[in-house]
């Protein structure tokens, strides 16, 4: 799959992105407390399953440029100097025909699935919370102790003064 083929389709069905673009904008909006963290954890897996793919075809290359020239058979036999075809796709990962060591797919797909555990693992996806105000409404700043009484619900008396209105 080039590029072309990626253009094409998307000019082909570029109605229909933007159809479900319009109507999933207000959801993600409306719940971007939740949707907006999951869409980022999702696009960071997606970049280091990228750069796992990338890394295991230059590695791929370079172990078949350094079997053709650390081989033997490369000084003795003048007659073959096809070195071997080993590769993986860049642009289809999915392909399983285009590995031309076929276990190389899979070793991909094992760490891929180390690599979405290990993100799991270790940085796992938190909701963020709002931190509690700093400064009151005359922009004086709160202490610890006080910013209790500047929270939501409680906003322009102290919590003494709450206490002996009782």
């Amino acid at each position: 799959m080039q590029v072309e083929t990626i253009i094409a389709h998307l000019q082909e069905n570029m109605v229909a992105y933007a159809v479900i673009g319009v109507c999933a904008l207000p959801l993600i909006f409306f719940s971007r407390k939740y949707s907006v963290p999951v869409i980022l954890y999702t696009v960071e897996v997606i970049i280091y399953w990228g750069l796992i793919h990338a890394a295991m075809g230059t590695l791929v290359r370079f172990a078949a440029w350094f079997k053709d020239q650390s081989s033997m058979k490369r000084a003795f036999d003048t007659k073959d100097f096809a070195p071997p075809s080993w590769s993986t796709p860049w642009m289809e990962p999915w392909n399983r025909d285009a590995y031309d060591p076929q276990w190389v797919f899979y070793l991909e797909v094992i760490l891929a699935l180390a690599t979405l555990y290990a993100v799991w693992r270790y940085r796992p996806l938190r909701i963020q919370h709002k931190r509690d105000r700093r400064f009151d409404d005359k922009g004086k700043r709160i202490g610890k102790s006080a910013r209790g009484q500047f929270m939501a619900g409680n906003r322009g008396r102290s919590s003494a003064a709450g206490r002996s209105r009782r």
